[in-house]
């Protein structure tokens, strides 16, 4: 069974177990075009070569019915909820649930929303034009974390004894973020305070580096979108633009990995910890 889930609009491929149904999701299960960029060589044959080939964005319609007999004020509602899609500023997230599991995909709405009546008594048929400038679906998020900041050792003890006493052992203050999916993926990271004068987060495989310097009360916590390049406190407030002073986004490639260590700025008061959140991604 496929279903997918639009803002106040599911369906699902089983006519007989739902009221709308799905007919058909054209595009979403196909692969996305490459934005080919060619330059002809002024003097020589063919084009010059390109280090890396890009991918357009995903255009998707989802392909409805209805077929309920003797209720023409339910077609007449559903019409509405599916005209209701262009009222949506910006972006809205549609997942599709296939035998693999959920998959989604940030969506805008991509033309004009057709809704055909075929009987007024409760047969109809629609369209939804759907696009995805990203181009990938990404699946449930793997997280790691909480972990705390890098901490030094204890030691051992002096005088020594026998048997040997050591204190504490060190932390480094890293997790390890993991792509599951077949193609480039980013991770969320939140940030829990207090922080005096904000944090670094630093890849330590491409050595890349975002800086957020601000400070992160007890209790509150920073969400950092790395593909995106943005800080949100507190799921409200929108910092990003005068505190990300560095922003030196990184991927998780397909099947790959990505050590993120934490560097807390200032003087910590409280717990802090940080949590990295990576979905796998396909295309």
């Amino acid at each position: 069974m496929i279903s997918v889930e639009l803002p106040g609009l599911t369906l699902t491929n089983a006519p007989g177990q739902s009221r709308e149904y799905l007919r058909d999701l054209t595009g979403w299960f196909d692969g996305v075009d490459p934005d080919t960029k060619t330059k002809k060589r002024p003097r020589g044959d063919g084009y010059f070569g390109v280090r890396r080939t890009y991918k357009k964005g995903r255009a998707v319609v989802a392909e409805g019915g209805l077929i309920r007999l003797g209720d023409p004020e339910y077609l007449f509602e559903l019409r509405d909820r599916v005209m209701a899609l262009q009222n949506i500023p910006g972006s809205f997230m549609v997942t599709v649930r296939d035998p693999t599991g959920p998959w989604s995909a940030e969506v805008e709405i991509g033309g004009k929303p057709l809704f055909t009546i075929e009987d007024e008594d409760g047969v109809a048929e629609f369209e939804v034009p759907l696009f995805n400038r990203d181009g990938r679906k990404y699946g449930q998020p793997l997280q790691v974390g909480p972990e705390g900041p890098p901490t030094s050792g204890g030691g051992i003890t002096s005088p020594i004894t026998s048997p040997v006493t050591a204190g504490p052992r060190g932390t480094l203050g890293r997790i390890v973020t993991v792509n599951e999916g077949r193609a480039d993926t980013w991770s969320i990271v939140d940030v829990r305070g207090g922080l005096e004068l904000g944090f670094e987060l630093q890849c330590i495989e491409t050595g890349d580096i975002v800086r957020f310097e601000r400070v992160v009360p007890e209790g509150s916590t920073v969400r950092i979108d790395l593909k995106k390049m943005t800080a949100v406190l507190d799921e409200i407030n929108s910092v990003g633009s005068f505190a990300l002073t560095r922003r030196e986004g990184w991927h998780v490639p397909p099947g790959g990995i990505r050590t993120i260590q934490f560097k807390p700025l200032g003087a910590i008061t409280g717990t802090p910890t940080f949590t990295a959140f990576t979905p796998p991604a396909k295309f």
